[in-house]
């Protein structure tokens, strides 16, 4: 699992592509209601997919906080993210919230 989160600097984003060899899937796990970093997580994420070692893996995107009023629903985060243009069959965009 890969986090976008401000708590991983870009440092250590650098040494992500340690965990693309022999994997079956990528969780991509996204704040849906932080509109100021979704273009920095849409950057993130196809940049992973573009590298060789992650094109046949599936994706699933979680988009976390979807309890919050602002949260982008899953259906505009697939767009956002350019999920429906990366000509991916494996991809899925799903709402996650915890409970209080």
């Amino acid at each position: 699992m890969i986090s976008t989160s401000s708590s991983y600097p870009y440092t250590r984003r650098a040494l992500w592509h340690y965990y693309f060899e022999n994997n079956d899937g990528l969780v991509f796990v996204l704040d849906s209601s932080d509109a100021e970093r979704l273009t920095e997580a849409r950057e993130e994420l196809q940049s992973m997919l573009a590298d060789d070692r992650l094109r046949d893996s599936a994706v699933l995107v979680l988009a976390n906080k979807q309890d919050l009023e602002r949260a982008e629903s899953p259906a505009n985060l697939v767009g956002h993210l350019g999920l429906d243009k990366l000509g991916q069959e494996q991809r899925v965009c799903e709402d996650h919230f915890g409970t209080r």
